[in-house]
């Protein structure tokens, strides 16, 4: 299967977004301070950030609690498999930011650490918008009758961290310059790698959210 290489991917951090995640909602003010700290962190992972991408359209099959990929590649996970149950294709990526933001915001953390956790939380929101801008152009390549699920990583749900190792041997990852640790993380840390089913419209409208099949209503990362 074909595999496409992104060498720049557009993302976009609302300052507003970051201030949430800073802890600025329900009325919750945001100091002066920080507020600026926020303004001045969005420059710089704009000037340091260089995110780029690979990802590969794969055979897909549905096994029961668990999905094959290739031949010799495939995952376990109860919940997230059901949600490929009608997918015939996957694809599978990976996207990093590079390692000058790492770089930045270990040296960050070192010499200031509160600024330091500001710098990496908007990291964490850079790397998220590139990989919607990724997942938005994937969907934009399938056919008019095809749609395609939501998108999910090792250690989502009940997907183990494990896997990240069986992504990456389906990618040309040191393409990227990207490592996997010891501890199945990814160096640069800024970096995502995951799987999207391809399957009929209707299907993906249907079926193509795990949180559907999940009864934990107070998860972080629930999409309802």
């Amino acid at each position: 299967m074909k595999t496409v290489l992104l060498k720049s991917i557009p993302f976009s951090i609302p300052i507003k977004f970051l201030y949430e995640r800073l802890g600025g909602k329900r009325r919750k003010k945001i100091s002066t301070r920080v507020r600026r700290q926020a303004k001045k962190a969005l420059k710089e992972i704009y000037k340091y950030s260089s995110p780029r991408a690979v990802y590969r359209v794969v055979p897909c099959e549905y096994q029961e609690d668990s999905v094959r990929l290739s031949d010799d590649i495939s995952f376990d996970s109860k919940k997230v498999s059901r949600v490929f149950r009608d997918c015939d294709k996957a694809v599978v990526f990976l996207i990093t930011m590079g390692p000058k933001v790492d770089e930045l915001i270990k040296k960050t953390l070192k010499e200031s650490p509160d600024y330091g956790y500001i710098l990496d939380t908007a990291a964490s929101l850079a790397a998220e918008s590139a990989v919607n801008h990724l997942y938005e152009t994937i969907g934009e390549k399938v056919d008019e009758d095809e749609g395609i699920t939501r998108r999910y990583s090792p250690g989502y749900c009940d997907w183990s961290i494990k896997s990240q190792k069986d992504i990456l041997k389906l990618l040309p990852y040191e393409k990227l310059d990207v490592t996997l640790n010891s501890n199945y993380s990814i160096t640069p840390r800024k970096s995502v790698s995951g799987v999207i089913g391809i399957c009929p419209a209707e299907s993906a409208e249907a079926n193509g959210n795990a949180c559907i099949y999940c009864s934990k209503k107070d998860c972080t990362y629930r999409r309802l």
